[in-house]
């Protein structure tokens, strides 16, 4: 899953760094199992997060705003769809390939550098409980993005995770 980054800003919470988040297809876990693209989630949209655990989209509006000579990145055979300091929960914790501007933003997670070997977690589909399959990272990809270019995120009261692309 990945991690929301809140930076306190409401209701619009438009950024001119890309320090998180994902591109707007990317498909987000919805407490009823059911995924939706990023882009289409509203506030009060109800999102399953790590462990299982329900929150709710607030009214903030997360979107970063990428910089020329941006890149996005895929793990495996993923398409590129994330941020490069956008977390990632492993087997050791919170990590993501910049650990640095995701620091900044959440100064009391201790964030590692996301790495080839690493292992992160998918939601197993059409099981009724929720069950995670590890998946070990065999590959890290990479896309540069054409600006102008925004990421999206989700701010949500509650647990702060979710699922992204499974």
């Amino acid at each position: 899953p990945g991690m929301n980054l809140a930076t306190g800003k409401q209701p619009d919470n438009e950024q001119r760094t890309a320090y998180c988040c994902f591109t707007k297809e990317t498909q987000i876990t919805l407490a009823s199992g059911k995924q939706l693209p990023i882009e289409q989630i509203t506030a009060g949209t109800k999102i399953l997060a790590h462990g299982g655990d329900i929150s709710t989209v607030t009214e903030e509006d997360v979107q970063n705003h990428a910089p020329d000579g941006h890149y996005t990145f895929g793990i495996n055979e993923d398409e590129p769809f994330f941020a490069p300091s956008h977390p990632f929960w492993t087997t050791d914790g919170w990590k993501c390939l910049f650990p640095a501007p995701a620091t900044e933003e959440n100064p009391h997670i201790n964030f590692k550098q996301l790495q080839i070997g690493d292992i992160v977690f998918r939601i197993v589909p059409n099981t009724d409980t929720l069950v995670y399959k590890p998946v070990r990272i065999r590959k890290i990809s990479m896309k540069r993005v054409d600006c102008p270019f925004t990421f999206h995120g989700l701010h949500l009261d509650g647990a702060r995770s979710y699922h992204a692309n499974g």
